[in-house]
This record gives C-alpha cells, sequence and structure tokens, in this order.
C-alpha cells in the first residue's frame, strides 16, 4: 500500500492543507444537499461519502460550517466502480 503523501506534513504545512480541503469539502456538501431535489440517488451518495448525517441534510444546512460533525464516509471508497459516484462512461469508438 502506497504510503500517504501528506501523512507525515510539518504542523504549519497541515494548516495550509486543512485550509484547501475544508472549503473544498463544505462546497461538496451544499452542492449536495441542494441538489437533492434533481439528482436524489447521486447525491444521497455524495453526502454518504462525505459522512454527512440524514439528520443534517436538511436546506437549513446548506450554508457554509452548517455542518461540522461530518467527514467519515460510510461507504466503501474507490473500489473499481464501487463507491465512485459518477463512473467512466464506456465509449464503442
Amino acid at each position: 500500500m502506497t504510503p500517504i503523501p501528506y501523512a507525515n506534513l510539518h504542523p504549519r504545512d497541515q494548516v495550509k492543507l486543512d485550509r484547501i480541503v475544508f472549503p473544498c469539502a463544505e462546497a461538496l456538501r451544499v452542492c449536495g444537499i441542494l441538489l437533492q431535489p434533481y439528482m436524489p440517488g447521486k447525491m444521497e451518495m455524495l453526502l454518504d461519502m462525505l459522512g454527512v448525517g440524514r439528520d443534517a441534510r436538511g436546506f437549513e444546512k446548506a450554508r457554509y460550517s452548517g455542518d461540522l460533525e461530518y467527514g467519515t464516509s460510510t461507504l466503501g471508497l474507490g473500489k473499481g466502480t464501487t463507491g465512485v459516484l459518477f463512473p467512466p462512461l464506456r465509449s464503442d469508438s
């Protein structure tokens, strides 16, 4: 197994990484909540991947820092097309 490249970061670099990853995760979480009426199955999967609780998926939580309890996925991620939100489309050409 390949080691995680950011596992041994200097604390100063970890803060920089957190400043990048947290807003990205928040954007995905908020978009997942707002898109639930249009793509319910995929957004349920996205929110499960992010570890967003079932009680934290309402529109009142669709704001930056509206839920700080998520982060542990409830799905197995990245094994073939299992755990992939949008698997690649096959092309005959």
